[in-house]
């Protein structure tokens, strides 16, 4: 979940009316989302300090200095994620000045990179969990499908109908996912 707080917090702040986007087809091949206003959420800075809180949080919490540093980089990789897919639309600060690589004006690659990032994140769990019950394997696999499905219908061409409903919904795969892991969780692993 730390990969994803960056959505989830936009997803809080555009129905609070803070931060600002629109739906436009065609604005680029993989999504119709122009996304013009989100420097807290998504602005570099904040990022880093978003990045630096979750480092604090997870090794206090998992009382680890190797969990607070994997969970630092997990939230700060949704950026480094972002600025390769994303045209140039993410935020420095808050001002004009906007970075952004472009993949999404590719949907070959949009699709194989993307979903090649998510199955070697997939893969590199797998490695690092030593005696997973059939349970867990079970629940990690139907997992993993869930959140393929949902980026790939993402990636579809579906526009939204506004960007409260995608914000809304967001919110929503959030509590399912944190729900999902929660429980997957309960189940005791080793890990390596």
């Amino acid at each position: 979940m730390a990969a994803t707080f960056p959505d989830t917090v936009m997803a809080v702040l555009v129905l609070l009316g803070i931060e600002k986007f629109s739906i436009v087809k065609g604005i680029t091949k993989a999504n119709a989302l122009d996304l013009y206003y989100y420097p807290f959420s998504h602005g570099l800075i904040f990022n880093l300090i978003m990045a630096l809180f979750a480092f604090f949080i997870f090794k206090r919490y998992y009382g680890s200095m190797r969990v607070g540093l994997i969970g630092g980089l997990a939230l700060f990789s949704h950026f480094l994620l972002d600025l390769v897919t994303h045209r140039p639309d993410l935020p420095l600060l808050w001002g004009d000045i906007k970075i952004g690589l472009g993949l999404w004006n590719n949907l070959f690659w949009s699709y194989f990179i993307e979903t090649l990032i998510f199955l070697v994140g997939v893969a590199v769990y797998f490695s690092v969990m030593k005696e997973l019950s059939k349970g867990k394997k079970i629940g990690m696999g139907i997992l993993a499908l869930v959140l393929l499905v949902f980026f790939f219908m993402g990636l579809s061409g579906a526009v939204p109908p506004s960007p409260e409903f995608l914000a809304l919904f967001n919110l929503i795969m959030a509590a399912v996912i944190i729900s999902l892991t929660t429980w997957l969780d309960r189940t005791k692993v080793t890990s390596a």
